[in-house]
């Protein structure tokens, strides 16, 4: 811990006896003195008067009381000493956020962090010094831990922080440090908003224990303040025209206790309204999760803007809205289809695929197909306009493809060129890729082979094993994470989706799937008779996407209720979800993204940089540095290191970030026009849901203590009403004999002379 301030150590000076005399003897020897004196002046004759006898008694007992001190031998003890400390423990949860404190020299709001700081900033220089002289400072701040700080006059870089107030546990490690420290008192400014851990009403017993008295400090309004906020945007920046663009938001509500928000998405460039919900909200309930959706009707980049209605009384609108950008591209989507044997799914798709241009008429992307069927008969490449005889060698052609379709195949009839080549479009180029087994088993087939590496699961003996069984019929089920998915939305609302997930025709052939691989996220599993294992896993490869869908025969929704919709759409959208990587590709310059965009307090972001082409291979660094900026807090360098698959891609994740608005530039290597990101780090929701003020627990902290209860209005006063402490002795100096000072033997003299002359002036010689 840093302290403030340590001055050079005092010096207290002490008088003690050299002769131990008990107390009670002393005061009994000065009683028969003063009865002496007493006794002689008033039984002895003369002419002199009653108050002068009294005079000469007095002058009588002082000389017999100057005989005891010297008899005594008093000395002069001094010590080295310690001033007592005074801790100040300083309140930097991000509550402490809430702008609800007026400032002093404006009628502007300001936080109650910079509320606590004009506390010390203001507070008058003769005032410092008496403190600094008196005490010894020790400083705290305390969110979800404490933490030492510095000298906080002159130099206040406090900043929200943490997940948590844990107010009451870390006051306990204050009062635990300070016990037997001679800690005078304790100044706690604080708004007293306790999240988690010890409440505030558990450590007043401590302190009272402890004697260390607790000045509370209260800061901030104690009445609702009603605030409606955005968070948590998840929407995807690249997509192509005729996708469903699903935008998922998070609203949260402070100090609320019933109220229904309309939440919207709009086009920010013409004010055009794409969709909208409503959202209902409680004391209970202060957070929930909205999507909306819309599908983009011309190419380009797109001005998204989410909003949400203000709630009544609400002041603070400026997080009622959300703005993001999304890249509609329209482009012909190139599909290398291959299987070893043709089966019902593959002639489905194949022919869903070439006539995918006369699907409907929405604007959609388009796909040119080149299928490969390994046990084909010679004639067939001359009678089929897309089939091809063999998987392309060239690895220039191979990047061209944005999907790669397989299904079961014999890998040992694609080369390991083309293999490599494939992964390289799909870990480097972004191209997207599925594995479709309706039998057998992908991690059996292709280990060992580039392809193989592919795959979003882990070897059969890491996890359960599914294979081949047609003795029941099974049905898809989306996951909850499946639900918000792309290729998984079948309609325009996710209810209605999944009511035509439960009525599609289910399947009895299932491929054996292992275990997902870490970071790998199930879409959709596979039910049946009390039984369920992963049907639909799909994983981010670098900078692509790969799926595996343990079913073969989802062409049997091609007569679903009459027609092929829910068919075409599966697929449709499937394909272009997974070529989505691609989309990015087609930049030449180079780009920086931070996922999400916009997180809560201390939850991990990915910073990716994909250097464009604008850098030769050979100027590649093993590492990038992005230089992340904000509102009110410090300069931070992020490192990313070269991903070991994908030579112009960078990645790392940091979580250390405070709440606000950053901006992330790339500054090496340095490019023409460096590329940048906005990204918002918001407050936790437990943190937010009640911002009042709790004045009620900060003044039974204080009383209890028996210190004092302060609002930071008139806090001043805590200075001048802080108790004196006890300080420490650090050592002892040399005695200094007093009793044979030489102001004793005046003191004496001055005494005994007086005593003659009066007595000779009143003839008592």
């Amino acid at each position: 811990m840093n302290d403030q301030s340590d001055p050079t150590p005092a010096i207290e000076s002490v008088l003690s006896p050299g002769w131990g005399i008990p107390l009670w003897a002393a005061i009994l020897c000065l009683i028969a003195a003063f009865v002496f004196s007493m006794w002689v002046y008033t039984s002895e004759r003369g002419s002199a008067s009653r108050g002068m006898r009294l005079l000469l008694a007095a002058l009588r007992f002082g000389l017999l009381a100057s005989v005891l001190w010297m008899l005594v031998g008093w000395k002069l003890r001094q010590y080295k000493i310690e001033q007592p400390e005074l801790a100040i423990v300083v309140d930097t949860s991000t509550s402490m956020s809430t702008q609800d404190m007026s400032r002093s020299d404006s009628s502007a709001l300001q936080s109650r962090l910079d509320a606590a700081r004009e506390l010390f900033v203001n507070l008058r220089p003769s005032v410092r010094r008496s403190l600094e002289q008196r005490y010894r400072w020790r400083w705290f701040s305390v969110a979800e831990s404490l933490a030492g700080v510095s000298d906080q006059f002159s130099d206040w870089t406090l900043e929200p922080r943490g997940t948590q107030s844990r107010l009451g546990d870390n006051l306990t490690r204050v009062l635990e440090r300070q016990a037997g420290r001679g800690t005078s008192a304790i100044i706690f400014i604080s708004d007293g908003v306790n999240t988690a851990g010890t409440s505030l009403s558990d450590v007043e017993q401590l302190a009272r224990t402890a004697a260390i008295p607790i000045h509370a400090v209260l800061v901030g309004k104690q009445s609702a303040l009603p605030d409606a906020r955005l968070s948590d945007l998840l929407i995807s920046p690249e997509v192509y025209l005729g996708d469903q663009i699903t935008a998922e938001i998070t609203v949260i509500a402070n100090d609320v206790s019933d109220a229904r928000v309309r939440v919207m998405l709009s086009d920010a460039s013409t004010g055009r309204a794409l969709d909208e919900t409503q959202v209902s909200l409680t004391s209970d309930i202060t957070q929930r999760t909205a999507q909306l959706r819309f599908a983009p009707q011309q190419p380009g980049e797109l001005k998204l803007r989410l909003s949400v209605s203000p709630l009544e009384n609400e002041t603070e609108l400026s997080n009622n809205t959300l703005d993001t950008v999304v890249r509609v591209q329209d482009k012909t989507i190139q599909v290398l289809l291959v299987q070893q044997k043709p089966s019902y799914e593959f002639r489905f798709l194949k022919s869903l695929l070439e006539r995918s241009t006369e699907a409907d008429s929405q604007p959609r992307a388009s796909f040119e197909l080149y299928s490969v069927l390994q046990e084909s008969d010679p004639e067939y490449v001359d009678q089929d306009a897309s089939a091809i005889r063999l998987v392309p060698s060239n690895v220039q052609q191979l990047e061209d493809f944005d999907v790669f379709i397989f299904g079961s195949l014999d890998p040992s009839l694609i080369s390991q060129r083309s293999q490599q080549a494939i992964f390289d479009a799909v870990t480097e180029a972004g191209a997207g890729c599925i594995f479709v087994y309706g039998s057998g088993s992908p991690m059996t087939e292709l280990q060992g082979w580039p392809l193989g590496e592919l795959l979003p699961v882990q070897e059969l003996s890491t996890g359960p094993i599914v294979g081949g069984m047609a003795s029941q019929m099974w049905r898809w089920d989306p996951t909850p994470l499946g639900r918000a998915a792309l290729p998984m939305q079948l309609t325009d609302s996710s209810q209605e989706s999944l009511g035509v997930w439960k009525r599609l025709p289910g399947f009895r052939a299932l491929g054996v799937v292992g275990q997902p691989k870490p970071g790998a996220q199930t879409l959709a599993v596979a039910v049946g008779d009390q039984l369920q294992w992963p049907l639909l896993v799909t994983q981010y490869a670098g900078a692509g996407r790969v799926a595996l869908q343990a079913s073969d025969e989802t062409y049997r929704w091609t007569s679903f209720e009459g027609d092929d919709l829910y068919y075409q759409r599966y697929w449709g959208q499937m394909l272009r979800w997974l070529s989505r990587g691609k989309l990015a590709q087609n930049v030449e310059v180079s780009t920086l993204s931070v996922e999400p965009r916009l997180s809560k307090l201390g939850q991990p972001l990915r910073f990716e940089v994909r250097l464009g082409k604008e850098l030769m291979e050979a100027e590649l660094p093993k590492q990038v540095e992005v230089v992340v900026d904000g509102e009110g807090v410090q300069r931070q360098v992020v490192s990313l290191s070269q991903q070991p698959q994908v030579s112009r891609l960078y990645q790392s994740t940091v979580n250390s970030f405070p709440p606000g608005t950053h901006r992330a530039l790339l500054v090496r290597p340095a490019t023409a026009e460096p590329p940048s990101q906005d990204f918002i780090v918001s407050t936790p929701p437990g943190e937010q849901a009640n911002l009042r003020a709790n004045e009620a627990g900060m003044r039974a902290l204080a009383l209890q203590s028996r210190g004092k209860f302060y609002d930071v209005s008139d806090a001043q006063r805590v200075f001048d009403e802080l108790p004196n402490g006890q300080p420490t002795r650090l050592g002892s100096l040399p005695p200094v004999p007093f009793w044979n000072s030489s102001w004793v033997a005046l003191w004496f003299v001055v005494l005994i002379t007086t005593e003659w002359l009066l007595r000779r002036w009143v003839r008592m010689l």
